[in-house]
């Protein structure tokens, strides 16, 4: 299993997990990460427990990340 795949896996991401997914910097990252937490506290009325992280389904759906896309990415080195 690649490195995205056990990423694609977890139940929960964080910013870490996050700039692995979408292979930038902390930097560029970092204001997605937030503008996600704002989403997810505004759709789920919930606060985001920040040691677990947030949701991978949501991620993947706030994001639009494809992640067949990126995994056949990885596997071909683009």
């Amino acid at each position: 299993m690649t490195e995205i795949e056990t990423i694609l896996s977890k139940p929960f991401l964080h910013l870490k997990d996050l700039t692995i997914l979408l292979g930038s910097s902390y930097r560029t990252v970092k204001p997605i990460w937030e503008c996600l937490n704002e989403a997810f506290e505004s759709s789920t009325g919930k606060g985001v427990f920040k040691p677990l992280g947030i949701p991978t389904s949501f991620v993947i759906s706030y994001c639009q990340i494809n992640p067949d896309l990126i995994i056949r990415n990885k596997k071909t080195g683009k």
